[in-house]
């Protein structure tokens, strides 16, 4: 292998770096959704019936 195709492989190697420094951490954080999910909304609704109904 000649001395160019080894320094260009070197090259490519070494500048491998994101624009963003946050794109690292924003991909190891698992993020999700802000609002509550329909079960939680169902125990809500679920509960809101059961007040009902005692008073």
């Amino acid at each position: 292998m000649s001395s160019a195709k080894q320094r260009k492989r070197d090259l490519v190697a070494a500048t491998f770096k994101p624009r963003n420094p946050l794109v690292a951490l924003a991909h190891a954080r698992k993020a999700g959704s802000h609002s509550p999910d329909r079960r939680a909304e169902r125990r809500r609704a679920r509960q809101a019936l059961k007040k009902e109904d005692l008073q």
